[in-house]
């Protein structure tokens, strides 16, 4: 008489929950890693987006007789920034920054030194028409300045250099910690040109431009409470920032020392110090 095979031998009900317990043990493990992973991704794309820009600024440079392009409107006159040069249009336009948003009706500059990255004129939305201009962050709905983003663009360049001759920028200027003194909280840092805009603290959908000025802040929530941003020689560099919550404003965080030897802010520009009959469209260069 042949014996029966044994059956096979099911896990016990305790069993199964051990096993449950560690791989939700090994979840919990993991996942603030691969947050983290995605964050430092995020992160390296957003500096990635910078640099592309701030190049794109330098060979515009090259190309326009060693002057900047312009940073968003001739607020003088709120005037769109479209002759009588090619330094005298913006460097975003209507591929990112469109008359329904408060910008322009003409393509910005830059467009073609990025490869026309827009879309048609054509189309009525035109979001996300250049993803260049995006923070990752804000796409993938992390942090939560991610609901005043405008959808469009999350960079900016200093309005007070609208125009001016790289030549005639210094390469240091001094940046201080908000709350800070200029005695015990200042450093020189390397003079900004494109940098990342803290569109929570001030703007929103409809009011964020493409230039940094006054009352905007840097942005400061990538990992270590830090900013990208690009400067007047070429170089990335980091900011960082005490918490998130304290990114540098133009009007009071950074000063520089301007052609004529006086201590100027990044504000837009003080329009009381121009000479009578003058038009100031950035700060640095009397036209």
């Amino acid at each position: 008489m042949a014996l029966a095979s044994p059956r096979p031998r099911a896990f016990t009900l305790i069993e199964l929950l051990v096993v449950i317990s560690i791989i939700a043990l090994l979840i919990a493990i993991l996942l603030p890693t691969l947050g983290a992973a995605r964050r430092s991704s995020r992160t390296l794309a957003c500096q990635n987006n910078v640099r592309s820009i701030g190049l794109c600024f330098v060979a515009f440079s090259v190309d326009g007789k060693g002057r900047l392009p312009a940073t968003g409107k001739d607020f003088g006159t709120n005037a769109d920034m479209i002759g009588p040069g090619p330094a005298d249009r913006s460097w975003i336009g209507q591929e990112a920054w469109p008359t329904s948003i408060g910008g322009v009706d003409h393509d910005g500059v830059l467009l073609s030194y990025l490869g026309n990255q827009g879309v048609p004129v054509a189309d009525p939305n035109r979001e996300g028409s250049v993803p260049v201009y995006r923070r990752p962050e804000l796409q993938a709905g992390g942090g939560k300045e991610g609901f005043t983003s405008n959808g469009r663009f999350d960079y900016m360049g200093v309005y007070m250099f609208t125009g001016a001759s790289v030549d005639r920028v210094p390469l240091e200027a001094e940046v201080r910690q908000p709350g800070t003194t200029w005695a015990d909280g200042a450093t020189k840092a390397f003079t900004p040109i494109v940098l990342e805009e803290d569109v929570e603290f001030f703007g929103g959908r409809q009011g964020t431009d493409p230039g940094h000025t006054n009352v905007d802040r840097i942005a400061s929530h990538h990992p270590g409470f830090t900013s990208n941003y690009f400067t007047i020689d070429g170089s990335m560099q980091i900011y960082t920032a005490v918490d998130e919550d304290q990114g540098a404003v133009a009007r009071d965080d950074w000063r520089i020392e301007g052609p004529s030897g006086d201590t100027y802010s990044l504000n837009y520009g003080d329009t009381r110090r121009k000479p009578p009959g003058t038009k100031i469209w950035g700060h640095w260069d009397f036209r």
